[in-house]
C-alpha cells in the first residue's frame, strides 16, 4: 500500500446526554486533546459542534485515521456515532490544522444556514462535500474573527 495516500473519514455523533459538565468546555477539551494527538499522528481535520452534534473530518494515513475513529467510538462523550464517509483522497483539505474547530454560535449561524442546516445537524441530512465546504467557510470565519 502506498503510504502517501491520504484518507478522509467523516462522522457525526451526538453529545452524550449524560454529560453534565459545561458543553462549551467539553468541546474545547475535545479540540485541545485532538490537536495534541493529531499532531503526533500526522492527522489533520476539522471539528464542528452545534451544541448537540459533532461533525468531524479526519485526514491522514489510513491506519492512523481508522485508529483514531476507534478511539472516538469508545469515548463516552460521543453517542450515536455515524460514519458518513471513509475514502482515499488526492490531498488534505485541512493541511494547516492538526484539528481546527468551530462552535456554532450566533456569529457563525448564518454560515450553517447557508448550507441548509437550520436546526441541529442530523446525520441523515449530511453530504460529505457540503460538510467540507461548511468547514472551510467556518475556518475562514474563525480566522477573520481572530484578526478583529
Amino acid at each position: 500500500m502506498n503510504e502517501r495516500i491520504i484518507y478522509r473519514l467523516i462522522y457525526t455523533s451526538r453529545l452524550n446526554p449524560n454529560i453534565k459538565s459545561n458543553i462549551i468546555e467539553e468541546f474545547r477539551s475535545i479540540l485541545l486533546k485532538s490537536q495534541k494527538y493529531n499532531k503526533l499522528k500526522q492527522i489533520t481535520g476539522f471539528l464542528v459542534f452545534d451544541r448537540l452534534n459533532f461533525i468531524q473530518i479526519i485526514e491522514g494515513h489510513r491506519d492512523k485515521v481508522w485508529e483514531l475513529f476507534r478511539i472516538i467510538e469508545n469515548d463516552d462523550r460521543h453517542h450515536d456515532i455515524k460514519l458518513i464517509q471513509f475514502v482515499d483522497c488526492e490531498r488534505r483539505q485541512f493541511s494547516e490544522w492538526s484539528m481546527g474547530g468551530c462552535l456554532r454560535t450566533v456569529v457563525t449561524d448564518h454560515i450553517f444556514l447557508r448550507y441548509g442546516f437550520i436546526g441541529a445537524i442530523e446525520s441523515n441530512e449530511v453530504r460529505p462535500d457540503n460538510l467540507i465546504a461548511l468547514s472551510h467557510d467556518l475556518m475562514v470565519a474563525k480566522r477573520l474573527e481572530a484578526r478583529m
